[in-house]
């Protein structure tokens, strides 16, 4: 349905999470739902970096394999990345830099860009924040996605420049939202309480 919908919209290409690529169908499949659709696989999401419990460890780890696979069929550009939540013994900064520099030396033979996501739920809540990271991890295919959401919400909506360099803005996600939660949890609003661009109160 998704393909369906994105196709219906005219976008030429889409992007997916990797856990629901390997739930829908092979990558033979799925090659074969992209062209009866016209749709390239351009984004890949998502890696949980430095991640300490188990599961989501493993499931990281395959997704970095999986996106390497999926870059090399498929020609995706682009890789999303979060830091760890923020909870008592997360990984500090330089575990996230070491883990992002080795997610992007996995990608980069395959001629994908990565980028790092700052949220209200993770160690890396600012873009101030997200720009030290990725400057400090000094990989060329390494930059900054920039969600409207978190960017309101949590870094305070300031302004893009100069307090990151354009080259390092990788991605942008727009969407938009209430100035004021609807929930009280961050990481449940943000996921319930989206709005389409401008029809919400952020300054899209």
């Amino acid at each position: 349905h998704r393909l369906a919908i994105a196709a219906e919209a005219g976008v030429a290409g889409i992007g997916l999470f990797m856990g629901d690529i390997d739930r829908w169908a092979s990558d033979d499949e799925l090659a074969t739902m992209l062209h009866n659709h016209g749709l390239l696989l351009v984004d890949l999401d998502l890696i949980n970096l430095a991640p300490r419990d188990e599961p989501t460890r493993a499931r990281s780890e395959r997704f970095v394999r999986r996106a390497a696979e999926l870059g090399d069929r498929f020609g995706c550009r682009y890789l999303q990345t979060i830091a760890p939540h923020a909870e008592p013994g997360a990984a500090g900064r330089d575990e996230t830099i070491d883990a992002l520099g080795r997610v992007a030396d996995s990608v980069a033979p395959y001629g994908m860009e990565v980028g790092l996501e700052y949220t209200g739920f993770t160690t890396i809540r600012t873009l101030t924040d997200a720009v030290a990271i990725v400057q400090a991890c000094g990989r060329a295919n390494v930059g900054v996605c920039v969600d409207v959401w978190h960017h309101t919400r949590a870094s305070g909506a300031v302004e893009l420049a100069p307090s990151a360099p354009a080259p390092l803005i990788r991605c942008v996600q727009l969407n938009d939202g209430p100035l004021v939660p609807v929930d009280s949890d961050y990481k449940t609003d943000c996921l319930r309480n989206r709005l389409a661009p401008g029809t919400g109160e952020m300054d899209v």
